[in-house]
């Protein structure tokens, strides 16, 4: 009987001891099985590779352009080692895919070949010349402007495929009232310029996604009803810095469990069409001015027939063509011969379009818009003051501010006006301002870089109590106001010492 106990037990053990070894087993099957497929994951992450849409630009020694063949996503490329035209589905650079564009979602109509089409040019490509002679054609069955302003258009629309080779643009505002042509003028660059986002008060956000982060230019901005730009102060901020290459923008996003700084570029050439132009000065000063005034065109851009649209949307497959040919070439640098802020606007423009037989009126058109800036200018409220300010500085390159004040203000025949004393206020008539103590002396301190000076003086009362006076100076140097001089494009002295006026003021040399 001892015996049968003690053999079952012996079996009890062993069966547990087996059971326990089973187990054990299972385990470090289970175990091996999670390691080899945490390596194997890591391996497939080590090759995975990361996949990017890209617009435009250069992979290597291979520029792009997303665009569509036969209706499917390609690359219209240009090699620049082998100096030819290829079409690729994707390009692959180290651990990084590029794919080009999908057509949903790119905010515009894409560019759209056909086979056939990009045999054709590839065999014929288009000139500049030609291609300024087709723009000029759709200019003027589209558009009802004056001569000078259809050569900026012209211009511009070129300028729009050239901005992988140019620093600096200036924007288009096309002004007018209801029906007077000038969304015309925009959906012109709708049409033809290059990668548009057009809408009517582009969203802040809208504009960061389109611009991207990737390249600058990655397209233009085409505005409607841009009048109210003044009050988007996010907006104008981008806009103001977006004329100059460099340009970016700081954006800090913020979640759950994560805060980080991103960088989007802004630069890129711009269209605004609005019922009146935005008092912004920055914005105003990288402007040139449309005065649309109402007329029939030839043909309405806004209700293209099927052909016409095909005609155009043709061109623009020219454009596009042409600047991945001429990628690796580009376009020469000229001098316009213009200075500061008119040479940035220009410079880019001319560039363009010399060499070709439009540069002649398109550099009269971009005289035309130097000489009205300049003459602006010089009528502007800062111009005025300044002039005053030569009038009433003494030798020592000095003015008491009340004296000062009072001699703009009074009697003025360059600024009449009325002034109202209750409020230290001055109401030009011929400029829609208000003119304060504060505005002026902000001008004189921090646009003409003047030393305030405070003095004190004594006097005694009917009483005989002594009491101070304070009066403010402003004191200049003669370096500084020449170089106003020449910001307010006033012509050089007749002599290099002496006094002029009525006052007996130091005349300023040069």
């Amino acid at each position: 009987m001892t015996s049968k106990k003690t053999t079952s037990t012996t079996s009890t053990t062993s069966k547990k001891r087996k059971e326990k070894k089973i187990k054990k087993a299972k385990k470090a099957t289970k175990k091996e099985k999670k390691q080899e497929k945490s390596k194997s994951n890591e391996k497939k992450y080590q090759k995975k590779e990361k996949i990017i849409p890209k617009t435009k630009g250069w992979i290597g020694n291979t520029f792009v352009e997303s665009i569509l063949r036969d209706s499917e996503p390609y690359f219209l490329c240009f090699n620049a080692k082998e100096e030819k035209i290829q079409m690729q589905k994707e390009i692959k650079d180290k651990d990084t895919v590029y794919v080009p564009l999908e057509k949903e979602g790119q905010g515009y109509d894409p560019y759209s070949y056909t086979s056939k089409e990009i045999a054709q040019l590839i065999s014929k490509p288009p000139t500049r010349e030609s291609l300024l002679e087709e723009i000029k054609k759709k200019i003027d069955r589209y558009l009802v402007l004056e001569d000078l302003e259809k050569d900026v258009v012209l211009g511009d629309v070129l300028l729009s495929y050239y901005q992988e080779w140019i620093n600096t643009v200036h924007y288009l505002f096309f002004v007018g009232d209801n029906e007077s042509g000038k969304s015309s003028c925009s959906h012109l660059f709708r049409w033809l310029g290059y990668r548009a986002l057009y809408s009517e008060t582009i969203s802040v956000a809208n504009i960061y996604n389109f611009l991207g982060k990737d390249e600058e230019g990655a397209g233009i901005i085409v505005e409607d009803e841009a009048h109210h730009l003044d009050y988007q102060r996010e907006k104008l901020r981008i806009y103001k810095n977006g004329y100059s290459k460099g340009s970016r923008i700081p954006k800090i996003f913020v979640g759950s469990n994560f805060k980080r700084q991103e960088f989007y570029k802004s630069f890129c050439f711009k269209v605004f069409s609005g019922e009146y132009l935005p008092k912004n000065k920055g914005f105003r000063q990288r402007s040139v001015v449309i005065k649309t005034i109402g007329s029939t065109p030839k043909s309405n851009i806004k209700e293209l027939t099927p052909n016409a649209r095909k005609e155009l949307l043709k061109l623009r497959n020219k454009l596009l063509f042409w600047k991945v040919k001429n990628a690796k070439k580009g376009i020469k640098i000229i001098d316009s011969g213009f200075e500061g802020r008119n040479k940035e606007l220009w410079n880019g423009f001319l560039s363009c379009v010399f060499g070709t037989d439009f540069y002649l009126q398109c550099n009269e058109a971009a005289k035309y818009y130097v000489q009205k800036r300049k003459e602006e200018k010089s009528n502007s409220i800062e111009a005025i003051i300044f002039r005053k300010l030569l009038e009433e500085l003494d030798k020592n390159f000095e003015v008491v501010f009340i004296k000062f004040w009072n001699s703009l203000t009074q009697n003025n025949p360059e600024l009449p006006g009325t002034i109202d004393p209750s409020n230290q206020s001055f109401y030009p008539t011929e400029h829609k301002t208000r003119i304060t103590y504060n505005y002026v002396a902000s001008i004189l301190e921090e646009k003409f870089k003047g030393l305030k000076i405070a003095r004190y003086s004594i006097f005694k009362d009917e009483e005989r109590k002594e009491h101070k006076k304070k009066l403010t100076s402003y004191k200049f140097t003669q370096e500084i106001i020449n170089r106003l001089k020449k910001q307010y494009f006033l012509p050089p002295p007749s002599s290099k010492s002496g006094t002029s006026g009525q006052r007996g003021q130091l005349k300023i040399s040069e």
